[in-house]
C-alpha cells in the first residue's frame, strides 16, 4: 500500500511514536454537500492541530469512506482535500467498515520502526446511533462524532481520551 515504505530511510523516522489517524466517514452523510464540507474542514483542522503540536511529524493520515456498495480507501500520503463521496446510496455495511479498518491498521502497525510505540486512532463521522467496530487490538482506538456536533472539537477531545487511555495501559503493562 502506498504510504508505508518498507525501508525506514525512505521517510524520516518519527521521534516518539508511529501514529496513523484514520478518518472513517459514513458515505450517506458525506453525500450531503454541507456535511461533506464540514467533515473535510474538521479533518483538516485536526491534522493541522496535530502537525503543530509535539510529535507532529509522527503522524500519518488516511481515510475510509463507506457507502452501501463500496468502501473506498484514501491511502496514507494522499494530499488533502480528499474526495469524501461514496458510491451508491444507502447505509454502509458495518462489517465492511470493520474489515477495511482492520486491514489498514494491520498493514500500518506491521511497519512500526523498532523501539517506537505504534497506534491507530480512528476518528469517525457516524449517523446518530451508528458506530463502526474497530479491530480487537489495544493499539487501535475509536472516537465517533455525529453531523450536528462540532466535528473538529469532538474528534480532538476523543483523540486526547484515546491517547490518555493508551498511556495508562502502557504504564500498567
Amino acid at each position: 500500500m502506498a504510504g508505508f515504505p518498507p525501508d525506514p530511510r525512505a521517510r524520516p523516522v518519527p521521534a516518539s511514536a508511529f501514529r496513523l489517524v484514520v478518518f472513517a466517514f459514513d458515505g450517506t452523510l458525506t453525500a450531503v454537500p454541507a456535511i461533506r464540507r464540514q467533515a473535510s474542514d474538521a479533518a483538516g483542522a485536526v491534522m493541522a492541530r496535530l502537525a503543530a503540536g509535539p510529535g507532529g511529524t509522527d503522524h500519518r493520515y488516511a481515510a475510509v469512506v463507506a457507502g452501501e456498495h463500496e468502501i473506498r480507501l484514501i491511502p496514507v500520503g494522499t494530499p488533502v482535500p480528499w474526495d469524501l463521496r461514496a458510491a451508491g446510496p444507502g447505509r454502509p455495511d458495518p462489517e465492511g467498515v470493520t474489515v477495511a479498518l482492520a486491514g489498514l491498521s494491520a498493514e500500518f502497525l506491521a511497519t512500526v520502526p523498532a523501539g517506537l510505540p505504534g497506534s491507530v486512532d480512528v476518528l469517525a463521522l457516524v449517523a446518530p446511533g451508528g458506530r463502526p467496530e474497530c479491530p480487537d487490538d489495544l493499539r487501535i482506538g475509536l472516537a465517533a462524532a455525529e453531523p450536528g456536533d462540532d466535528l473538529a472539537e469532538c474528534w480532538w477531545t476523543g483523540l486526547a481520551g484515546l491517547r490518555a487511555g493508551r498511556r495508562r495501559i502502557e504504564l500498567l503493562g
